[in-house]
C-alpha cells in the first residue's frame, strides 16, 4: 500500500511530510512539533479549568502554542485575544514580535498568566483573556479588604440602573449614582468612554463586581483640589436643580451647591424663570470647600460685602452637633452656626434639616433661633 502526503496540514518546516488522513492530524502534528523540552506528560483537561502557563512550545502565524503544567501545549490564535492585547497596550503583531524574543518569552512565563479551559472536547477551546480575568478578580477581593488602587473602566452598555463595564476583562457593573460626581445628564454619552473606578461590592448571587466612580473621587479627590486655584473663578456645567439652589460641575470631577441667597440679581432673576437647567453653563467663585470636598459656591467674590450673610436672614440647614450648651447648625450656603442653650426649644436629631434666622454674628461666629415657618 503506497502512502499518501496529507497536503492539508500546514506545516512549520517545509521538510516535514505528514501522512495521517485522520482529522487530528493537525493537531498531532502541532503537539509533535511544538512540545517543549520538559517531559511530556498526558492530562485530560477540562472545561472550565484555570491552568498555569509554564512555557511557549512555539508559534505559527498568528498562533501561540502555550504550555500548561509542564505537559501539554495549548495553541491561542492571538488574533482572537484583542482585548487582552488593548490592555497590555500591544497590536497582535508587536505581541508576536515581543513573546518569540528571548526576553519577551521569560518576560511573559514569569508574569505568572494563566489559561481558562473553554472547552475540552471536540476540540480544545482556551482563553488568555479569561484566564486573565480570573487573576484579577482574585485583585478586586481584596480591594474589598482593603481599598488601595483605581482601575480604568470601560463602558460597553447601559440598562436601567447604570452602565455595564469591562474592568481589565472582567464584566462589572457601575450604577448610575456611583458613575458621576453628580447628577448624569446624558447615559449614552458615556457608551465607550473610560472611566476610572473603585471595587465597591461583589453580589455573589449573580457573580458580578460592583464598582464606583465616586469612591474613586472620594480617595483622590483632596489631591486633584489641590492642583486648582480656588481663589479665582470658575466655569461649571449645571447638572441639577433644586428650589434652593443648583447643583455645579467643574472639570468633570468636582461638585458644588449654588444656593440662592449666592446668587447675584441677575443670576437669580434666571433661576426664578428657569432658564437655568442641566447642561447650562455658569461662572461662580468657590467660597470653601466643606470637610467633604464638595464645594461651596456664590456668585460674588468671597469676602465681599455682598457675600456676606446679614442679621434677620433666614436660611435652611442641618443639624450637625448637639452639645450641652447648643445646636450647631450647617447653612446650604457653607457657613456654620449656633443655636445657643437659650435658644433650644425642643429636641434635634443629627442630619435634621431645619429652618433658622440669623439673630447675631460675632466675630465670625453666627448664632440663630429655628423658625417655624418655612422659608
Amino acid at each position: 500500500m503506497r502512502l499518501t502526503e496529507n497536503l492539508s496540514v500546514k506545516k512549520i518546516n517545509n521538510d516535514d511530510r505528514i501522512f495521517c488522513q485522520e482529522d487530528y492530524a493537525t493537531d498531532l502534528y502541532k503537539l509533535y512539533c511544538c512540545r517543549s523540552e520538559s517531559s511530556f506528560i498526558k492530562k485530560d483537561l477540562s472545561a472550565g479549568e484555570l491552568v498555569k502557563i509554564t512555557g511557549i512550545a512555539g508559534t505559527q502565524k498568528n498562533e501561540i502554542f502555550f504550555e500548561v503544567n509542564n505537559s501539554i501545549n495549548i495553541p491561542i490564535d492571538i488574533k482572537k485575544e484583542k482585548r487582552f492585547l488593548e490592555l497590555h497596550d500591544c497590536d497582535h503583531k508587536s505581541f508576536m514580535a515581543w513573546i518569540t524574543s528571548k526576553e519577551g518569552k521569560q518576560s511573559f512565563i514569569d508574569s505568572k498568566h494563566q489559561i481558562l479551559v473553554l472547552q475540552s472536547t471536540p476540540n480544545l477551546r482556551a482563553s488568555l483573556l479569561a484566564g486573565y480575568a480570573e487573576k484579577v478578580k482574585d485583585d478586586f477581593r481584596e480591594q474589598l479588604k482593603k481599598p488601595t488602587s483605581a482601575f480604568e473602566a470601560k463602558v460597553i452598555g447601559k440598562n436601567q440602573g447604570g452602565f455595564i463595564v469591562d474592568v481589565c476583562g472582567v464584566q462589572a457593573f457601575l450604577p448610575g449614582g456611583l458613575a458621576a460626581a453628580n447628577k448624569i445628564v446624558n447615559f449614552d454619552e458615556y457608551i465607550g468612554q473610560n472611566v476610572k473606578v473603585m471595587i465597591e461590592d461583589y453580589l455573589s448571587d449573580i457573580n458580578t463586581f460592583i464598582v464606583s466612580h465616586k469612591k474613586y473621587l472620594e480617595h483622590v479627590l483632596p489631591s486633584l483640589l489641590d492642583k486648582h486655584d480656588w481663589t479665582v473663578q470658575h466655569t461649571g456645567i449645571v447638572t441639577g436643580c433644586s428650589k434652593h439652589g443648583v447643583f455645579v460641575e467643574f472639570y468633570g470631577q468636582f461638585t458644588g451647591l449654588l444656593h440662592t441667597s449666592k446668587m447675584t440679581s441677575d443670576v437669580r432673576e434666571k433661576f426664578d424663570n428657569r432658564q437655568i437647567k442641566s447642561g447650562s453653563e455658569l461662572v461662580t467663585w468657590v467660597r470653601e470647600i466643606d470637610k467633604d470636598n464638595r464645594l461651596v459656591l456664590t456668585n460674588f467674590e468671597p469676602g465681599s460685602e455682598e457675600d456676606s450673610i446679614k442679621v434677620d436672614e433666614i436660611h435652611k440647614g442641618k443639624v450637625t452637633g448637639i452639645k450641652d450648651y447648643g445646636v450647631f447648625v450647617r447653612l446650604k450656603s457653607g457657613e456654620s452656626g449656633l443655636i445657643g442653650k437659650n435658644n433650644v426649644k425642643r429636641t434635634y436629631e443629627m442630619g435634621e434639616i431645619i429652618v433658622v434666622k440669623i439673630t447675631e454674628i460675632k466675630e465670625d461666629k453666627i448664632f440663630f433661633t429655628e423658625e417655624t415657618e418655612s422659608k
